[in-house]
């Protein structure tokens, strides 16, 4: 065999070689990234289980919380018309006691103290009157 010969069969088994070495590489390539890409899911899986477990426990929450923000509000609607009844009664009843209070100590006690003023006026005219009907004393005499 020639050294041209030798050179070209020598250049074919490394070519050959560079060749399978190429698609050994490109099927080694292929696996690893498979394989990658196979535990990158199984991680997003999990992440996207653990998630949805998540959110769940946030919508309950989220439920959970309307619900005692809707009682709490109901609660609070209660109060608020109990007391606005309440206020009314309340001013009714003073409305009330307040007419009471005028007619039966209110009124008596103007009357009373009408005739009061006028028992004080006719006892002071007649103490005037009196006085005057008296007679007058002159200075002692001296002698």
């Amino acid at each position: 065999m020639s050294a041209f010969e030798w050179i070209v069969a020598v250049c074919l088994v490394l070519w050959t070689l560079l060749g399978i070495a190429t698609v050994v590489g490109v099927i080694a390539l292929w696996l690893f990234v498979r394989g990658t890409f196979s535990r990158l899911s199984q991680r997003v899986e999990g992440i996207l289980k653990e998630t949805q477990r998540a959110a769940k426990v946030a919508g309950d929450a989220a439920d959970y919380v309307a619900e005692r923000a809707r009682t709490v509000a109901d609660a609070a609607q209660s109060i608020a018309s109990h007391a606005e009844k309440t206020a009314k009664d309340v001013s009714n009843h003073v409305l009330s006691t307040t007419g009471v209070v005028r007619d039966a100590v209110a009124e008596p006690a103007l009357r009373l103290a009408s005739l009061i003023a006028g028992i004080k006026r006719g006892w002071e005219t007649w103490a005037g009157l009196r006085r005057e009907k008296q007679p007058r004393q002159g200075p002692p005499s001296g002698g």
